[in-house]
């Protein structure tokens, strides 16, 4: 039965018809009752039928030589609709009969196959195609477009690595994707050269090694219904004739030249099939049945219809030469039968396809594991070369309980046997120390012997070696002038390195693990700043241009002004300059100092500028600028570009509020800019009161030149912030252009609940009128005052003492908390650190040896570490027979991130997994110790007043000690081991 009824807006437009067996009824007595009612409810005419219609839209793409189809739906006129095409391409029809089941038509073809099979021909836009139905009467057209494009492949390739088996694949051998060829171990015989010392060629070896199956894939964007074929090949760049210098082939410059040496063998890296991998051959893998193999570089893969992954099987050769990572590429080439295209010019498509080394790798460390250091010219030091010969690690293997037994033959994963060597070197390419400026050596009989290499045994995985610094320090190179601005008129560095140019191509060496910076440092004396006796007391130093050392420090003259002053030593400890700064005041100086270097461009040339700053209170009036009040804050700007001889004054400024301001820290940013943070009585002009007591501040001062070419330093802005306490100000850290004063307090600062009775805070600023400072209350119940703080990247360190431990621990939530210990008798050093945001991070207490005291007073920023130094009054490292005790010691703390877990966690029962919640938290570490014992005769009043570091090569502390009660200050230098390097 068939019936057609239309409703329009509650109106009956036409009388049901019903079929029946053939036989139509009119009901007429029912449709003029049924008019009856409509007319009642206001309707008044009657409508004609609905126009013929189709519905949908068919794809607006098809790809050559894979179906296309659509099913139209269609409603509307007044008898059993008929369908026609017109204007369609060749390829392109209806199905012979409609749908009986509902109004509507099957629309299908295959673009260069169906309608004649003009191939490419078919390519192209269809435009206007047209869809009419019709009633007999009436009319419905529905106009398209159709594109018609070349289905196109592609190449797929994940990164390989030599010793590895690709992973099977998930889906292979089900629908669209190819069966998984066979994979596991291959083998392989190929020929190589072999060279002399020099690199000259020696002769012709055979090596037959494993192989490890791996796979490219093969992609088509549609399925097709043709079966495909097309042709592939592997190739390289590499040119055995691209020689470096004058070599000529063959020679080890040829073979592994620059141009050459990333660049994979076929045959010798990679192949299509391993000769010796036949079904025959000791280790079979036979070819896939999709595979045509031509020779060992080129194949035919086939794509059956309706496939659109299939796989390219590979060799790489499993040998035994330590390598870089190595290219080679895939091109498919032709097609060689089926519909498909090769890229937009139907030219090829090619895939670049990085192996991976998997030869043994040696890495080097210090004494304490540490990858930077230094060692005096001169001298020789021990260090550690670590052979990593690869294998599992242990969540490895637990990811292999889990792997299904017939996953593919990755069996190689234990460590490498067998001997290994390492050629020793200097990676130049990151170094600046040459060969004459050191060497490697052992000690045969109290003698040093040079050494070029080390050999690691089956079954031993670390030596040591010792390098020695040759001291040319009686005649030394002209690149090493220290007036100079190069890249060598600096502490030479040495980047200890396998010599991978000499291992290249030659058998069982160990492959680049890590390097070890070794710095040659060439200030051996040890550096006296100042004394009683000299009526110079130094308060602060930094560290800049290739070395220099930078002291601040204050004196009295013989009529009793007051003076800052700045000295300049080269990198070899030799004087260089004084700058001496009268601040007219009636109290000490208390001078702070700050180093930058930044690169401008002088009459469009760049170069490089460094600046010096230099910040101290005065009572009195500097810079031609008259008193604010009470006591301010002088500034001065030095500067030097690359090429001038000496340092020369820029501006000097005074700032200050009307009450007592003493500066606590300063710095200098990438553009110039000169930070200040420090303590205030007063109010400066942008705040609106003081909190009470002493309040904290921070500031920018700018270089500013006037149209006449006047260069002066002008206040930007100060940030105030305090509690109604007297707040301490510590130090400042510059994270970019926001400076951020560090301190504690007894009060409330911000918005935060004091926790103790002394607090740390933080507050930093960007000089925005708009937003206030971001203000952080930090600590314990317990007191937090510490004696320095910086900032490591995003975090700050604050380091002191206190008379109880400092941990983390977690709260009632699982998260990490600073937790304190029970009080001591004896100060312990402590560390914390905070980040910008005020989350807490970790915290460290160390303490000396047989509970002697210790005291952390300073410390800076080193190679993302951090280094301190303090007082101990009896052993921070093991004992020495000298019979003294106490002095100055040293560490070096490393910041780390690592999985732990709450043990007061909490499982319910029917949790789905019993396992605790892993929480990442900071963990620190001291990796290195070292002391001076002390032979003042109170080694309690020795200080570390101020540190620096220099890049990752020395750490610098100024100290105050008593001798013969007077009191001296001197400047040690550490290498990264903090070990003293300036004893003479």
């Amino acid at each position: 039965m068939r019936a057609n009824m239309i409703l329009r807006s509650g109106c009956m437009t036409r009388l049901a018809r019903v079929r029946v067996k053939g036989t139509l009824f009119s009901f007429r007595k029912l449709a003029l009752y049924a008019l009856m009612l409509l007319s009642l409810a206001g309707c008044k005419s009657e409508k004609s039928p609905d126009q013929p219609t189709v519905i949908g839209t068919p794809p607006r793409t098809a790809y050559l030589g894979v179906e296309y189809y659509y099913n139209f739906g269609a409603y509307g006129g007044d008898a059993i609709l008929g369908y026609s095409l017109t204007n369609a391409p060749p390829w392109l029809g209806l199905e012979d009969t409609s749908n009986k089941a509902r109004q509507g038509i099957i629309m299908r073809g295959v673009p260069g196959v169906t309608g004649g099979g003009r191939g490419s021909a078919d390519l192209g836009n269809a435009k206007s195609v047209n869809l009419t139905t019709t009633d007999g009467q009436r009319l419905g057209v529905q106009p398209f477009d159709i594109e018609i494009i070349g289905n196109q492949a592609s190449l797929s390739a994940a990164r390989l690595q030599e010793g590895k088996v690709s992973e099977t694949v998930e889906g292979a051998g089900e629908g669209e994707i190819c069966a998984m060829p066979k994979m596991g171990k291959g083998r392989h015989r190929f020929t190589y050269n072999t060279y002399n010392e020099d690199g000259s060629f020696n002769a012709t070896a055979d090596a037959e090694v494993d192989t490890r199956s791996v796979l490219i894939k093969v992609l088509l964007d549609q399925p097709s219904v043709q079966t495909t074929k097309i042709a592939f090949e592997i190739k390289s760049d590499y040119d055995p004739s691209r020689c470096d210098g004058n070599a000529v082939a063959p020679n080890k410059a040829c073979e592994f030249s620059v141009a050459n040496r990333s660049l994979a063998q076929i045959d010798q890296d990679v192949v299509l099939v391993g000769n010796m991998s036949g079904e025959s051959g000791p280790s079979p893998l036979p070819v896939p049945d999709y595979i045509q193999v031509i020779d060992n570089r080129s194949g035919v893969i086939t794509l059956d219809r309706g496939i659109t992954e299939c796989f390219i099987r590979l060799e790489v050769v499993d040998d035994n030469f330590s390598e870089p990572s190595e290219s080679f590429a895939v091109e498919l080439k032709e097609v060689r039968q089926g519909l498909v295209e090769l890229g937009d010019n139907g030219k090829g498509i090619t895939e670049d396809v990085l192996i991976a080394d998997n030869a043994p790798q040696v890495s080097f460390f210090t004494s304490n594991e540490l990858t930077s250091s230094a060692l005096n010219e001169g001298s020789i030091g021990t260090y550690i070369a670590k052979l990593d010969r690869g294998g599992k690690s242990e969540d490895d293997e637990d990811e292999d309980e889990n792997e299904d037994e017939d996953s593919n033959d990755n069996d190689d994963n234990a460590p490498l046997g067998g001997t290994y060597k390492v050629r020793l070197g200097n990676d130049t390419e990151t170094a600046t120390a040459s060969d004459a400026d050191f060497r490697f050596v052992k000690i045969v009989e109290g003698q040093k012997e040079e050494i070029t290499e080390l050999v690691f045994p089956d079954g031993v995985d670390e030596l040591t070696f010792i390098v020695e610094a040759i001291d040319d320090s009686a005649s030394p190179p002209m690149s090493e002038d220290p007036a100079g601005d190069g890249r060598f008129n600096d502490d030479e560095m040495i980047t200890v390195s396998p010599d991978v140019f000499f291992q290249d191509g030659r058998e069982f060496y160990a492959g680049v693990g890590g390097t070890l910076k070794l710095w040659i440092n060439e200030q051996k004396e040890f550096l006296v700043a100042g004394s009683d006796d000299m009526g110079l007391t130094p308060n602060d130093i930094a560290v800049g241009d290739a070395g220099r050392l930078f002291i601040a420090s204050q004196f009295v003259d013989s009529v009793g002004k007051h003076f800052a002053r700045i000295d300049i030593y080269d990198r070899f400890g030799a004087f260089e300059q004084s700058v001496d700064i009268a601040t007219n005041s009636t109290t000490p100086a208390m001078p702070k100092i700050a180093f930058r270097q930044r690169k401008v461009s002088i009459a469009n040339s760049p170069t490089f500028r460094n600046e010096v700053a230099i910040a101290f209170n005065t009572t009195g009036s500097t810079g031609g600028v008259a008193n604010l009040g009470g006591s301010d804050t002088g500034v001065v700007l030095l500067r030097r570009d690359a090429g001038e001889p000496q340092y020369t004054q820029i501006w000097a400024t005074q700032v200050g509020s009307a009450g007592d301001d003493s500066v606590k820290g300063i710095d200098i940013n990438l553009t110039g800019s000169v930070f200040l943070s420090g303590e205030t009585r007063g109010v400066w002009n942008d705040n609106a009161a003081n909190a009470g007591g002493v309040d904290a501040y921070v500031q920018r001062i700018d270089t500013q030149t006037s149209q006449e070419g006047a260069v002066t330093g002008a206040l930007a802005w100060t940030k105030q912030v305090g509690s109604t306490r007297d707040d301490t100000v510590v130090s400042l850290a510059l994270q970019g252009s926001t400076p951020f004063s560090i301190g504690y307090t007894a009060g409330k600062v911000g918005f935060d609940a004091p926790l103790g009775s002394d607090d740390i805070f933080f507050f930093g600023s960007t000089g925005s009128e708009d937003i206030e400072p971001d203000i952080h209350q930090v600590g314990s119940a317990k007191s937090e005052k510490f004696n320095d703080a910086d900032a490591v990247g995003s975090t700050f360190w604050m380091i002191g003492a206190a008379r109880h431990s400092y941990m983390s621990g977690f709260d009632a939530d699982s998260d990490v908390v600073l937790n304190t210990g029970a009080d001591t008798a004896q100060d312990r050093g402590f560390i914390l650190t905070y980040g910008q945001d005020g989350s807490y991070d970790s915290a460290l207490t160390l303490s000396g040896q047989d509970s002697a005291s210790l005291r952390f007073d300073s410390g800076a920023a080193f190679a993302q570490d951090y280094v301190i130094g303090g007082v101990t009054d009896g052993w921070f490292t093991d004992p020495d027979s000298s019979g003294n005790t106490g002095g100055l010691a040293f560490t070096r703390i490393k910041r780390e991130l690592v999985v732990v877990f709450d043990p007061a966690e909490e499982i319910p029962e029917d949790a789905t997994s019993q396992e605790p919640t892993p929480i990442t938290r900071a963990d620190l570490t001291d990796v290195a110790r070292y002391q001076v014992v002390s032979s003042a005769q109170a080694p309690q009043s020795t200080q570390v007043i101020a540190m620096t570091s220099y890049k990752s090569a020395e750490s610098y502390a100024l100290v105050s000690e008593q001798m013969g009660g007077k009191t001296i200050y001197g400047v040690y230098i550490l290498n990264g081991d903090v070990e003293w390097l300036n004893t003479d």
